[in-house]
């Protein structure tokens, strides 16, 4: 099925995808109506910062099991309801994706280095990634509770960890731009990394960790909130200040660690 550049749009009746490949030159939008998507491919072209690509804000959304893989050169603005999720949901535009999206399935980030957006992911997280695809202001959030779930693209922007259930599990290294927040849920590092790189200035809420290396701008600020635990190494590359929370500096007179290291403290800095 193809359509054209005027896209669709849904504000009542019923669509049925059924298994047939959906290619869409234009918008996605619902607001009334019942649509099931098809269980194989639904690809829509990347509409450009002042358009919504994908929005659905009412009516009935059903995503069959299938894919929605958003594609082409623009940026892409993608919006949805916990109520309306995609099932797996591929970012294949070199453009920025921004919006708030929910993902029962896997994301996969085949192209598009720059990742504002806010998904909240029950899959895994998919692709492999580039030396700048930890740029945005985007947050991936792990909150699946039905299975584990692995890290698999090496790069995220910010990471957020909220899983009542199950594991999140890292089969390699990783690098991420900005903050990092572990609220709930077990963590399998298999003995990997995470480096914290580029210019944006670093909130560690909490986070339980094997090794960790801060490779930031030579300008840039980290803050550790809450007491870390690292498992092995602590690197400090480059950095301008690895600063406590001054409300947890001083408990009864006594001083709290923010981080425990078990293994070394490695720094390259000369002050």
């Amino acid at each position: 099925m193809t359509i054209g550049a005027g896209g669709f749009e849904i504000r009542g009746g019923i669509f049925a995808g059924g298994s047939q490949a959906i290619t869409n030159a234009g918008i996605f939008r619902q607001s009334l109506g019942t649509f099931t998507n098809t269980s194989g491919t639904h690809e829509i072209s990347a509409q450009g910062p002042t358009v919504d690509t994908w929005i659905v804000t009412g009516g009935t959304h059903v995503p069959n099991g299938g894919t929605v893989k958003i594609s082409g050169t623009l940026d892409a603005v993608v919006t949805n309801t916990s109520g309306r999720q995609f099932n797996h949901l591929e970012l294949n535009t070199t453009g920025i994706t921004s919006g708030t999206i929910f993902v029962d399935g896997n994301l996969t980030r085949t192209q598009g280095p720059t990742l504002n957006a806010i998904i909240s992911l029950k899959g895994d997280y998919l692709g492999a990634g580039g030396a700048s695809y930890s740029s945005g202001s985007g947050n991936i959030k792990f909150i699946g509770t039905t299975a584990d779930q692995n890290f698999t693209c090496p790069y995220a922007p910010n990471v957020e960890i909220n899983k009542s259930a199950f594991n999140l599990i890292f089969p390699a290294d990783i690098t991420v731009g900005g903050n990092w927040k572990q609220t709930a849920g077990a963590i399998t590092w298999n003995s990997h990394k995470v480096t914290f790189d580029n210019v944006n200035t670093c909130l560690i809420t909490s986070g339980s960790f094997y090794d960790v290396e801060f490779n930031k701008n030579a300008a840039t600020t980290v803050t550790i909130e809450n007491l870390c635990t690292i498992a092995n190494n602590l690197t400090i590359t480059s950095l301008a200040n690895l600063n406590m929370s001054a409300s947890l500096q001083d408990v009864g007179s006594q001083f709290v660690r923010q981080i425990d290291v078990s293994g070394n403290y490695i720094t390259n800095l000369n002050s």
